[in-house]
């Protein structure tokens, strides 16, 4: 029988203990993919500033007709005339 495991028809609890045991696990494992995001999250932006510097620009800058780049939303960087 490949790919088949036949199971006992009982398996030593109810269908309610059962699920409520699938429940607590559900919640086990989302408090902890939580907990990793936010450690994750918190690494990245440490990397990230370790790096990242401040931009000003002053009037006079630029030229009339020079391209530059513009960061719009997000992550999207559009050259502009």
């Amino acid at each position: 029988m490949t790919g088949k495991v036949e199971l006992p028809l009982n398996l030593g609890k109810t269908a309610s203990e059962y699920l409520e045991e699938l429940r607590r696990n559900l919640e086990k494992a989302q408090d902890y993919a939580t907990a990793h995001t936010e450690k994750a999250q918190q690494r990245y932006i440490s990397r990230y500033n370790l790096r990242a510097r401040e931009k000003s620009f002053e009037i006079g800058s630029f030229e009339i007709g020079q391209k530059v780049l513009v960061q719009k939303t997000g992550c999207q960087t559009t050259l502009i005339w």
